[in-house]
């Protein structure tokens, strides 16, 4: 399963690249979709939306067309897995060596949350919690806080 990390809100939706089982968090999971501080893009038409808020924001198209660049290169070619045993691997692209976390989770489907605690590659220890939705084979998660 694919996951994204960051300390500012992002709504993923993350596609199972296995048959994974119902209502499993278990597996590889890859981004179909990310939206991010007013910039949505979903990978399978590469479509973008802009809110008017964040076009205000820009005295340029340059300008913009650089954040929504920033986002698609950072969000949609992350890799998330999730193993049995709990284990957590963040990759930012679909490259083994691209690991950039990896530690342990734990999933409350009921209260529709996902706590990580995880080191990155600079050795750096933090815990992260996102809300959830899991409707396999998709799954929605918004990143929203981290705490080192």
């Amino acid at each position: 399963m694919k996951k994204i990390f960051t300390l500012f809100a992002i709504l993923i939706t993350l596609i199972a690249s296995a048959q994974p089982q119902k209502n499993s968090l278990t597996g590889s999971w890859k981004v179909v979709s990310v939206e991010t501080d007013g910039i949505f893009i979903k990978k399978e038409n590469d479509s973008v939306v802009v809110s008017e808020r964040v076009k205000s924001l820009y005295k340029t198209s340059v300008g913009l067309q650089d954040a929504i660049a920033h986002v698609r290169s950072q969000y949609t070619h992350n890799r998330f897995v999730f193993g049995k045993s709990n284990t957590y691997d963040f990759y930012l692209t679909e490259n083994p060596g691209s690991l950039i976390f990896h530690g342990n989770y734990t999933a409350d489907t009921n209260k529709k949350l996902i706590t990580a605690e995880v080191t990155n590659r600079a050795g750096t220890s933090l815990k992260k919690k996102c809300g959830m939705n899991l409707k396999v084979p998709a799954l929605n998660w918004l990143l929203k806080t981290a705490t080192a």
